[in-house]
């Protein structure tokens, strides 16, 4: 760790994108092997140091029978520039993440705000079955997203338990 990087927003949105035909049986075993951490990617420092927020995304789907992650990347935004995910939106400036169902069946209520804060780690999981506009068949996702402000090391979201769980997982039939 850096002792000259001052603690910074850093988020992991895990993303795990699934089709009606992988949602039981032998794929779906392997989905559920998909572990809800992950080492946080290293980032050369002198992004981190010019950074306001970073954000570890990695997505898992069917292609690859989710075996490995399909798309990983590190996104850095600064105060100004809010990053979407499905019913969440991240809002860096006020250090805060909006939950307000959006998209997707079985709905889910009350919208909230989570205020994300040094040395405690918020976690926020829910799953979705969504219409596809090409096609009109269904698909699936389930988010697994963690939050802190901290120095980032590799094994940031790995060693700290969640002090603020959110869970929105429903059957998705």
């Amino acid at each position: 760790m850096d002792k000259n990087i001052e603690p910074i927003l850093i988020v992991q949105h895990i993303n795990i994108k699934w089709s009606k035909s992988s949602r039981g049986g032998r794929l779906a075993q392997h989905r559920s092997r998909i572990p809800k951490t992950y080492p946080l990617a290293k980032t050369p420092s002198q992004t981190v140091k010019n950074a306001t927020c970073l954000i570890h995304y990695i997505e898992f789907n069917e292609t690859n029978e989710f075996g490995t992650p399909h798309k990983e990347k590190i996104l850095v935004c600064g105060h100004k520039e809010k990053y979407e995910m499905l019913n969440c939106i991240l809002d860096p400036k006020s250090a805060q993440i909006h939950f307000a169902w959006s998209n997707g069946v079985p709905a889910r209520t009350p919208n909230r705000t989570f205020s994300i804060t040094s040395r405690t780690v918020t976690k926020i999981e829910y799953n979705a079955r969504l219409a596809s506009i090409s096609d009109g068949n269904w698909h699936y996702v389930h988010e697994i997203i963690h939050a802190t402000i901290a120095q980032p090391t590799t094994d940031l979201f790995l060693n700290i338990k969640p002090s603020m769980n959110f869970t929105g997982l429903q059957h998705l039939w």
